[in-house]
């Protein structure tokens, strides 16, 4: 765990962010409960006016998630 924490902080930000986005958005795709999850959420808040829209936002937020998981 600490070589890959190494390599990550060893990475200029943009690539960094570049593999978080990468990963965060495989774990959208991959797992359906994270998915759900996110969905459900996002959806009951009220914010968004259609589920496309929370569909939208669940990826770009699990995107940011990712990235925030690599810095």
């Amino acid at each position: 765990m600490t070589l890959l924490f190494r390599l990550l902080a060893a990475l200029p930000l943009r690539a960094n962010h570049a593999l978080g986005a990468i990963a965060g958005f495989l774990v959208y795709l991959v797992s359906a409960r994270y998915r759900h999850r996110i969905v459900d959420n996002l959806g009951h808040s009220g914010l968004y006016a259609s589920w496309g829209a929370v569909k939208r936002a669940a990826r770009a937020n699990a995107i940011e998630i990712g990235k925030g998981a690599t810095e």
